[in-house]
């Protein structure tokens, strides 16, 4: 088994647009403070934020790191 280290952001869909874009902009800040880690899942639907979701979407291959 392969351990990973991801982090995961999640941003409630009552979020407005502006504070969307300030948690972005703080993003990388906070990605250099947790690194080395091996991906970064946004997330934006509480509900499928799960084990087998988070290890389909860290790896390298999967193209979108954004569980919706």
């Amino acid at each position: 088994m392969t351990t990973r280290d991801v982090l995961v952001t999640w941003l409630g869909p009552g979020v407005s647009k502006i504070k969307k874009a300030k948690k972005k902009a703080d993003q990388g800040d906070v990605y250099q403070v947790l690194s080395p880690n091996h991906a970064q899942i946004d997330c934006y639907n509480k509900a499928k934020l799960n084990a087998e979701e988070v290890l389909l979407k860290s790896d390298p291959s999967a193209g979108s790191h954004i569980i919706e």
